[in-house]
């Protein structure tokens, strides 16, 4: 019915600790958790998901994405460990398909075991089945 749509949000829209606000992203001050709440409406479908990021050498950087429905019970889309992210931006993706349900929301989590860690924008590309 719809052709495929691309929903822009920066990291700084979430909240978290020990994590801090810099020019257009966020970055780990040490070991830290940040979430990064995206709404969608009932019966749109993600599609894929990719996100910015920025190691230091040394840091790992996991994150999850997950959708919380109603009654507050996880479902994990994906989940891996980016370990020891060169100094430079990168980025992180995959293609995952959900369709969401009346109530749910999509969540990413990260998680830094150290300083230094910056995530900036995150793309999710979605549809209207």
């Amino acid at each position: 019915k719809h052709g495929s749509i691309v929903k822009n949000v920066n990291a700084q829209h979430g909240n978290g600790s020990s994590f801090n606000y810099a020019s257009g992203y966020i970055v780990s001050g040490g070991a830290a958790t940040w979430w990064v709440a995206v709404p969608f409406d009932e019966g749109e479908r993600l599609q894929s998901y990719s996100f910015r990021y920025y190691g230091d050498g040394a840091a790992d950087l996991t994150y999850e994405v997950n959708v919380y429905d109603t009654s507050a019970a996880k479902t994990t889309l994906a989940t891996a460990t980016l370990t020891n992210s060169p100094a430079a931006w990168n980025t992180e993706g995959a293609g995952s398909s959900h369709t969401f349900a009346s109530g749910s929301c999509l969540v990413i989590e990260f998680a830094a075991n150290a300083a230094n860690s910056r995530i900036g924008n995150i793309s999710l590309t979605y549809d209207r089945p």
